[in-house]
């Protein structure tokens, strides 16, 4: 009995930790493509913050994982906030894309903007 209840919570546990999007206010989500997926999904969350370097925004992926950005005074220059990698930045129809190793992320104008909450 005993490896019955234990076989069925080790279950349990190993079902609630599925590959779902950040739980956080839809309004943050933005597409991504992580690892070198072929096509975008709406599976991240981005949250904005407040540094002494500026603008901080920390894109978070569905499994745990994220990137952090330090944004420019322009509103339109990203710079990976930590990490030796380098952000690859590209104009999008209706956001910038920006590609760091195999994660590629479409990040609205709206969250680049210093005035915006």
């Amino acid at each position: 009995m005993r490896k019955a209840v234990s076989a069925a919570l080790l279950l349990l546990t190993a079902c609630s930790q599925g590959n779902s999007a950040p739980q956080s206010d839809p309004e943050s989500l933005i597409e991504c493509a992580l690892a070198g997926a072929g096509t975008f999904d709406w599976t991240c969350a981005i949250e904005r913050s407040e540094s002494a370097d500026g603008l901080i925004l920390t894109v978070l992926h569905p499994e745990g994982g994220f990137r952090r950005f330090t944004v420019a005074n322009d509103g339109r220059t990203l710079t990976v906030a930590d990490g030796a990698q380098v952000a690859s930045v590209v104009p999008a129809d209706d956001a910038i894309e920006v590609a760091v190793g195999l994660d590629r992320y479409r990040i609205p104008p709206k969250a680049l903007s210093h005035d915006a909450q």
